[in-house]
C-alpha cells in the first residue's frame, strides 16, 4: 500500500488526470505556482486551534529501490505479504509549502481553506515490515523530494 509519492526523475512526465481536484499536491502547487494563481492550503479549526492534515511522503527513487529489492528476492518468498510503503514520518502540509516556497524562491499566493472535521488530521505508514523483510528504509529527504522538481524537469 503506497502513500503519497512525491519526487521526479529525468524520464518521468506529470500525467494530466483531466480533473484538477484529483492531481497530487505538488503538482497542484506547481501547477498554481506557475499560472500564478494561489496555492490552497487546508486547515481544520478545533476550539480555536489551526491544526494542518500532515501526510506520509515516499520519495520515487526510494520507491524504485524497494521495487528492485523486491523483484531481486521475489523467487525466495512463497507467499504474498501486504506492506505498507512510505517514510513512515508524517509531514504537515503547511511545511511542505514552505519547503515548496524556499525551493522555488519566490512569492507564492497562498489561500488557507478550512475542511471538515471528518477529514484525516494525519496519515502516517507503519513500515516496520517492509523494512526487516527487505532491509529497506528510505534515505531521501523531503527537501530532496521537492527539490527534485526544480532541477528535473517542472520548475
Amino acid at each position: 500500500r503506497l502513500f503519497n509519492i512525491v519526487g521526479m526523475t529525468k524520464k518521468f512526465k506529470p500525467k494530466n488526470f483531466g480533473n484538477f481536484k484529483y492531481q497530487r499536491l505538488l503538482f497542484k502547487m506547481i501547477y498554481n505556482y506557475k499560472s500564478k494563481t494561489p496555492i490552497f492550503i487546508n486547515y481544520i479549526k478545533k476550539m480555536s486551534k489551526i491544526i494542518y492534515p500532515s501526510r506520509d511522503f515516499v520519495d520515487i527513487r526510494d520507491l524504485n529501490n524497494l521495487i528492485l529489492k523486491i523483484i531481486k528476492s521475489f523467487k525466495e518468498f512463497n507467499s504474498y505479504k501486504v506492506y505498507n510503503v512510505g517514510s513512515g514520518k508524517s509531514i504537515k502540509l503547511n511545511k511542505i509549502l514552505k519547503i515548496f516556497k524556499n525551493s522555488v524562491n519566490s512569492k507564492v499566493k497562498i489561500v488557507y481553506k478550512e475542511i471538515y472535521k471528518n477529514e484525516y488530521i494525519n496519515t502516517k505508514s507503519s513500515i516496520n515490515k517492509v523494512k526487516k523483510d527487505y532491509k529497506w528504509k528510505p534515505i531521501i529527504s523531503i527537501k530532496s523530494s521537492i527539490d527534485s522538481y526544480k532541477n528535473k524537469l517542472i520548475i
